[in-house]
């Protein structure tokens, strides 16, 4: 009889753990949508319900209400979706029972520290110290023991305390992530296919990029910072990343009946009208190369193959990188600085792109960081030219005093580019002479070599010079300048 009763309950516990099975979904996660501020999450999966009643797993405490969208396939036809509160659950409870008895460890670790620091502290009283009715060497070697003791259970407390730590930790994290309870009721009892998708706060991402000049040629590349705290690791998944600003509901509710029934009272219950149909198949780039959508002003991006992304750190995802052959341009104002810098402009951008940081090299050298909008043209300073070295002399000072009180002063200089490299290179290099802004100043250009005109207005003299291979090339100018030996200059050549 009992052997009878023994099998009937291992009976009943199969069926009922058959039934709880075959109520969850099995859901896997295919595809996150990261916005600037916030992610939407897809979910698909199989289920089969019993008793008209399907669990579609946890939502996490982070999570847009009303933005969860239910999509089941027929032949079942979904009925309503509720959401409850976790209140109790085995997992939970086992979670709690570990941190309960950690607690209780470290309190009785605590305790026995407790009464051996006592008897080590006790005063050393005639007739109260417990030392002074045993021999010396019995005394020594209690001590002894007592302290060795103490020595392990503080690092015993120590160990405790880290495990409690852990497990604090994976218990605030596992009811962050199972905030919410999700459940669909529905009409049949066929396995079907289900989607769902809800958007949760803590999750977003940033572009950033870098630019590598080479030669003559850029190497843009494209990556995002991705940042999600939802408590698990992503394994495997699709990510797209959008510009959008998402604000709430995208997709607007559609009505579904309102069906009554009895039901069992719960806690806390919040019911959502969701459409049962209401959630769009997105078409999936292909996944071995990066695309981008643009819709109505929203830039969608899709990184290459599935990513695993990491709860808690910034994940470094590159989106795509180009090699492209911008207008480059170097500029020598040598008085100013000695030095030749490089520009590059291009023209058309690959795709559109959005504003955010760029970190530039030149080679393998990092040489600074700068914030842009991505507006073309596009132009992009990467620091000097290290292979150009340039030098400016003054080869020419002549002060003569002319009748009348007048002081001529005739000056010259000149301007030379080293180029180390093995490739012949183009820069401007820009001069200037003195612009009078008082009749009793005159200023007189002398000529410049190669030969160049200043610009009236301004005094700036631009030549395009040429260096050639491991090789050298000079400008040279002179001018003058007559005033008044009383007036005092605004600069001194």
């Amino acid at each position: 009889m009992e052997k009878k009763s023994r099998i009937l309950l291992a009976l009943s516990l199969v069926l009922f753990l058959v039934m709880t099975t075959r109520a969850w979904a099995s859901l896997v996660l295919k595809r996150v949508t990261f916005y600037p501020s916030s992610a939407t999450l897809l979910w698909q999966g199989k289920v089969t319900p019993s008793n008209g009643v399907v669990s579609l797993g946890y939502l996490p405490a982070d999570i847009f209400k009303d933005s969860v969208e239910v999509q089941i396939s027929k032949p079942l036809e979904l009925v309503e979706v509720r959401i409850q509160e976790v209140k109790d659950d085995p997992q939970l409870e086992k979670l709690k029972g570990e941190v309960t008895r950690l607690k209780g460890r470290l309190e009785g670790l605590q305790a026995q520290k407790a009464f051996l620091k006592g008897l080590l502290n006790t005063e050393k009283e005639k007739g109260q110290g417990w030392w002074e009715r045993l021999p010396w060497r019995e005394t020594m070697n209690r001590v002894q023991a007592m302290v060795s003791k103490m020595t392990s259970l503080s690092l015993e407390m120590e160990r405790v305390k880290k495990e409690l730590a852990q497990k604090e930790k994976g218990l605030e994290t596992w009811r962050r992530s199972h905030k919410w309870r999700l459940m669909a009721l529905v009409k049949g009892d066929s396995p079907a296919a289900v989607q769902v998708a809800y958007r949760v706060k803590n999750a977003y991402w940033k572009p950033t990029y870098s630019a590598r000049l080479t030669g003559d040629r850029v190497h843009l590349q494209f990556m995002a910072r991705v940042h999600q705290e939802m408590g698990m690791d992503w394994k495997g998944v699709n990510v797209v990343l959008s510009t959008a600003q998402p604000r709430g509901r995208v997709n607007p509710p559609r009505p579904t009946p309102l069906y009554l029934r009895p039901v069992q009272p719960v806690r806390i219950m919040r019911a959502m009208p969701l459409a049962a149909k209401g959630m769009a198949k997105e078409k999936m780039a292909p996944s071995e190369e990066a695309s981008y959508t643009l819709l109505e002003g929203v830039a969608l991006y899709t990184p290459p193959g599935t990513l695993s992304l990491e709860s808690g750190k910034d994940n470094l995802v590159k989106v795509k990188e180009w090699s492209l052959t911008p207008k480059v341009e170097r500029f020598c104002y040598a008085v100013a600085h000695p030095a030749v810098y490089v520009v590059a402009t291009i023209e058309t951008l690959p795709q559109i792109l959005p504003p955010g940081k760029m970190q530039l090299y030149q080679g393998p050298s990092l040489v600074g960081e700068t914030y842009l909008t991505f507006k073309p043209p596009l132009r992009l300073s990467f620091g000097r030219d290290q292979t150009l070295k340039v030098k400016r002399v003054q080869t020419r000072r002549f002060l003569d005093k002319k009748f009348g009180g007048k002081v001529e002063i005739t000056v010259a200089y000149q301007t030379t580019i080293t180029n180390m490299g093995p490739r012949a290179k183009k820069v401007e290099v820009v001069e200037r002479i003195p612009v009078s802004q008082d009749e009793r100043i005159q200023v007189k250009f002398k000529g410049a070599q190669p030969p160049v005109e200043p610009d009236k207005e301004k005094g700036f003299l631009k030549w395009m010079v040429t260096v050639p291979p491991h090789g050298k090339a000079r400008v040279s100018y002179t001018f003058s300048v007559k005033y008044p030996e009383k007036l005092h200059l605004n600069y001194s050549f």
